[in-house]
């Protein structure tokens, strides 16, 4: 099934910056529903809140964290799928081809690593899988916008933790092919100083 970039809401904010401004991305998942961690449980509610003090948070006039939508989480599969609220997300009226798809998998303590589905799934020769990284405390999901820096992210490629930095998009894009090699950047970003764009407050279902 074919994803456009930048389109599962209800983490918007999160993916526009991931595509816009550069990203983390494989040609073949690093993360399978075999291998994928199922941290929360089936149908649990979800309320997604922007971080004031991130960039994309700075623009809303806010403190603290900005409730901006609730939705359900569901396993498809072995997929979570995040189905928006249309009571509180107007993304929920386009359907569930607009539903965020995404593959957890715990890298050591709190950290996960989050894939997710990107551009055209049949076209072989382009990047189909989308990284984010995602701090989990309790009933508690952070997320955080991990950029692909052109220069910066150099050493990872000589290191062998990247495969390359594609400069195909509008952006550069850190493409990966070992979960490892991918954690250990992320690894990097916490501790020098990375803040959550956003997070998820998670209700069991019932």
């Amino acid at each position: 099934m074919p994803y456009t970039r930048c389109g599962w809401p209800p983490v918007a904010v999160l993916l526009a910056a991931l595509c816009l401004s550069g990203c983390f991305v494989s040609r073949q998942p690093l993360i399978t529903p075999d291998t994928a961690d199922r941290p929360f449980a089936d149908g649990a509610k979800v309320t997604d809140f922007v971080n004031c003090d991130s960039p994309g948070g700075s623009l809303l006039d806010c403190k603290g964290y900005k409730a901006s939508g609730t939705g359900t989480l569901k396993l498809d599969h072995g997929v979570y799928v995040v189905e928006p609220d249309p009571a509180s997300n107007p993304f929920a009226t386009q359907g569930p081809a607009q539903d965020m798809h995404v593959l957890l998998k715990n890298v050591g303590g709190d950290l996960y690593v989050a894939q997710l589905p990107w551009g055209d799934a049949t076209a072989a020769d382009e990047d189909r899988y989308l990284y984010a990284m995602v701090r989990i405390t309790g009933q508690t999901a952070y997320l955080y916008v991990v950029l692909c820096e052109q220069n910066g992210d150099q050493a990872y490629v000589k290191s062998g933790a990247l495969s390359g930095i594609s400069t195909k998009e509008l952006a550069p894009a850190c493409e990966a092919n070992t979960l490892a090699g991918l954690a250990g950047v992320f690894r990097d970003r916490l501790a020098n100083g990375a803040i959550p764009d956003q997070k998820l407050e998670v209700q069991p279902p019932g």
